[in-house]
């Protein structure tokens, strides 16, 4: 049955117990509530199921270390999140911050959309990192400027044995750690957004991905820290103005340094950026939109525009077309492609 596991030395963060069971509906049960992805477990030997499971969440990045104690087969529906599986286990290669891992095999990684579907023996233990889809999307669109991807897909195995994985065990380590001590920052919130930043960050650059593919020669450096707060804070209210002084608060910077850093990256000002961030968030609505339920006034309503002729004059001039012209496009495409395969 499910339950609460207890402090296990042969488990990751034995201080953050989620699960110890033997029944495998439990377990999913107990997964689901936590809002991870939906899982199966099935014992493949035997009648009983044991596995213990330790979770610690940063923000939207989750940490769990499991540790099976019978042979078991893991599958799931297609995730909504990129799971990186690390293997550890005792007498492991010990890493610099004090974490073993089992330098001797393989990280794998599952992309947003694919399934697991995995055999894990008795004593297999390892780490899942869990990243959310929307979470890489927006790292990608905050740092580095990337506003549409086509789905975020990274290699499913890479040696542990690769250099460039150190950063990203290195900061798996030190998490860990800060988890089990009670007086870490990190239980406060103060570390929290650093570490999942720089997490997809090193995962971005250490493991191939489609990102690297389709943008890998045009990617701009990383944008300064305040700019990314700044963008981040503007993309999260794109149904108002956000105001100057609210704008630079939320960067944690000065305002001349704002100015100059949204001049360099987009040859504009923060009022000139949100205008039109605003008015592309118009325009995809439009396009999706129903003509026959939806009016330009309504739409522009909704990200903040209630002046029609003040809207409409910025409208033209930043996609040369008329708000009533966008209106619907996007099902009047789809509706000729489908007369025309008829």
């Amino acid at each position: 049955m499910a339950g609460t596991c207890e402090s296990d030395s042969g488990l990751l963060l034995p201080s953050h117990p989620f699960l110890m069971t033997e029944d495998p509906a439990a377990a999913e049960r107990q997964i689901v509530a936590a809002g991870l992805e939906a899982r199966s477990l099935r014992p493949r030997e035997g009648r009983g199921l044991g596995m213990r499971v330790t979770h610690f969440r940063l923000n939207e990045v989750s940490l769990l270390g499991q540790l099976f104690l019978a042979r078991t087969r893991v599958e799931s529906s297609p995730l909504s999140s990129l799971n990186v599986i690390v293997p550890v286990r005792p007498g492991g290669a010990e890493a610099p911050d004090g974490l073993q891992f089992d330098r001797t095999g393989c990280i794998h990684l599952t992309s947003p959309g694919d399934r697991v579907a995995v055999e894990r023996d008795f004593g297999y233990s390892c780490l899942v990192l869990r990243i959310p889809e929307g979470t890489l999307e927006r790292h990608c669109r905050v740092a580095y400027g990337i506003e549409r991807l086509r789905g975020i897909r990274f290699v499913p195995r890479v040696e542990l044995t690769d250099r460039p994985l150190g950063a990203i065990l290195h900061l798996l380590g030190a998490i860990l750690l800060q988890a089990e001590s009670p007086g870490s920052p990190l239980h406060s919130g103060c570390l929290r957004d650093c570490y999942e930043e720089a997490l997809v960050s090193s995962l971005l650059r250490a493991v191939p991905n489609s990102v690297e593919e389709q943008f890998g020669a045009g990617l701009r450096a990383a944008r300064p820290r305040y700019l990314r707060r700044a963008l981040e804070h503007i993309h999260d209210n794109l149904e108002r103005e956000v105001p100057m002084a609210e704008l630079v608060k939320a960067a944690d910077t000065s305002l001349r340094s704002l100015q100059a850093a949204f001049s360099q990256h987009f040859g504009t000002g923060p009022a000139g950026y949100q205008r039109r961030a605003r008015l592309q968030a118009v325009r995809e609505a439009l396009r999706a939109a129903d003509p026959d339920r939806d009016t330009v006034g309504d739409i522009a309503a909704r990200w903040g525009f209630y002046n029609a002729s003040s809207f409409t004059v910025a409208y033209q001039r930043e996609f040369s077309e008329r708000p009533s012209d966008s209106l619907g496009r996007k099902q009047g495409l789809q509706a000729a492609r489908g007369r025309r395969r008829a």
